[in-house]
């Protein structure tokens, strides 16, 4: 697509765009174009066949039928290649950053429009303050924990040659199961170890050091930690200076899916952050999951712990070990009691949760009905353990039975006929969704912990929220607000996500608030409105 760049060009495939779209019956239709994809924001057709919900995809998945059903989902055959290639032409060739295109028929005809200043449409989110952080979520150049500091000092001998030993009666031991050596690479030299520390500017723990100068990685997966595979240290190097430095376990930017960041198992060993400078990651299950080191960890933590996070963990990790060393020699324990079998592959079916962590169910959803709060509370096996909760079309919700939970970080009520008592204060509750009939917002007067808060219920004054010293980020957009324009008080707001109509009456009023890092505006979204909303922000220095 690099020759599709002349003002001709971007013409002709406006005109395709039109084309493909009367083609297939489309009135409206709106897309979101990245390097990597092409995603629908918005899909209307005249008189062709609806868009297939969910349901009626796996359907035609099942019929084999998925090619024609994917073509209605995502526009019609053709279009979502001609986005690209238009994003390429507006890009001189490339595709950078991120377009969005709106064709809308109008008329007798069709209008198209683009535009790469914004980043999502239909909802339309701006990040106005890419520097802003949310409770949790620290930027790099986090302060140095003792003991880290990069030194010339050769790996301690004493560990060094217990992990020497675990490592050869692990290797004699699984050749014994495989009938073949496993194949770990010659171990990396001090000067290597040396070479890689001052490129991160971290000594790695000592039993970390001796696993990697007595092997180079475990790229077979054949089981030297149990579930994890230690990767080799080039790849420990590249994996932390990537973007920013340390090991991002959770990226949700100003729109988050989950505002608390969930404590692990055992609690308080492992700091509840979304990233750190001081969390390296070296060992992968293959499966979309990875291992990291702790050199900052917790009170009740040791440093040198390890956890895994990834594809499997939300809004929290997963404790492993108190370090390497541990871990290495619980392999090799489990060993030396028999029962490990190796398969064809050459894989060691060790215990299965070796290597792994162990977390307890943190999350509860319930469906209350006419039940009481107290009632489907009683339900829970082990109250300290649910940080996170969802109470589901319930006639009547009591917030202040919730003190039973001590550990809550986050609530969703949905749904509920009507949400009644207060948000006890000892309550952690972070993250914080109602959807009600009725609801009064004094049950949040002064919450010391609550920083994102949602709220859709038909008629709502929000004047108690501004006594939320921490309230950051708040979503009205579903609310009937009576008295909206005092949002430009609220001492610690800045993440505001209201609908059209909100946004116009605050900028109507002249009482935007000042000062915000993020902003978003739901529902459908014309592009034209869009990107007046946004000028309109900019324009006023937010």
């Amino acid at each position: 697509m690099s020759e599709i760049n002349s003002p001709a060009d971007v013409a002709s495939l406006e005109r395709a765009l039109i084309a493909g779209a009367a083609r297939d019956g489309i009135t409206f239709v709106q897309f979101v174009s990245s390097r990597y994809s092409v995603s629908t924001k918005e899909l209307e057709r005249a008189d062709g066949p609806p868009r297939p919900s969910f349901a009626e995809m796996r359907a035609a998945m099942e019929r084999g039928e998925i090619q024609e059903a994917m073509a209605r989902f995502t526009g019609g055959p053709g279009l979502a290649s001609e986005v690209q290639a238009l994003h390429a032409a507006l890009g001189g060739g490339e595709i950078d950053g991120t377009l969005v295109v709106e064709v809308r028929r109008t008329g007798d005809g069709y209008m198209v429009r683009h535009s790469r200043e914004l980043a999502e449409l239909s909802p339309a989110r701006l990040v106005l303050d890419g520097g802003y952080r949310y409770p949790g979520r620290p930027a790099a150049g986090m302060a140095r924990p003792e003991g880290v500091e990069v030194t010339a000092r050769p790996t301690d001998p004493v560990v060094l040659a217990e992990v020497a030993a675990l490592v050869g009666e692990f290797t004699e031991r699984a050749m014994a199961l495989r009938g073949e050596a496993p194949d770990f690479g010659a171990g990396c030299s001090e000067e290597e170890l040396l070479a890689a520390e001052t490129a991160i500017g971290v000594r790695l723990p000592e039993d970390l050091r001796a696993l990697y100068r007595t092997v180079r990685a475990d790229l077979g997966e054949v089981g030297l930690l149990g579930a994890q595979s230690l990767l080799p240290l080039d790849a420990l190097v590249s994996g932390y200076l990537e973007g920013e430095p340390g090991t991002d376990v959770e990226s949700g930017g100003l729109f988050p899916v989950n505002a608390a960041i969930f404590d692990s198992e055992p609690p308080d060993r492992i700091r509840r952050l979304t990233r750190s400078d001081w969390w390296l990651t070296f060992a992968t299950d293959f499966g979309c999951n990875s291992c990291a080191v702790d050199l900052d960890p917790a009170p009740s933590g040791t440093r040198g712990q390890l956890f895994e996070y990834g594809r499997d963990f939300h809004s929290h990790v997963g404790y492993i070990a108190d370090s390497v060393l541990s871990l290495l020699r619980r392999v090799v324990v489990a060993l030396r009691a028999g029962g490990v079998t190796a398969t064809e592959e050459g894989y060691l079916e060790l215990p299965a949760r070796l290597g792994r962590s162990r977390m307890p169910r943190y999350c509860e959803s319930h469906v209350v009905g006419t039940s009481g709060t107290a009632q489907i509370l009683a339900g829970i096996d082990v109250p300290r353990h649910t940080q996170q909760l969802y109470l589901n079309d319930g006639l009547i919700i009591e917030l202040g039975e919730l003190a039973v939970l001590p550990n809550l970080r986050e609530l969703s009520v949905n749904r509920a006929g009507g949400v009644v008592g207060v948000l006890p204060a000892r309550l952690p509750v972070e993250g914080l969704s109602i959807g009600a009939m009725s609801f009064d917002a004094e049950a949040l007067r002064g919450h010391p912990a609550l920083w994102h808060l949602k709220l859709d219920v038909p008629t709502l004054s929000i004047a108690p929220l501004a006594t939320i010293p921490g309230l950051a980020h708040l979503d009205l957009s579903g609310s009937g607000v009576t008295d909206l324009e005092l949002l430009d008080g609220f001492p610690a707001l800045r993440v505001l996500t209201l609908d059209a109509g909100q946004w116009r009456r605050l900028r109507e009023a002249g009482r935007v608030p000042r000062g915000l890092a993020g902003a978003a505006m739901t529902g459908r979204t014309y592009l034209a409105d869009a990107l007046d909303w946004k000028r309109s922000l900019v324009h006023r220095g937010m």
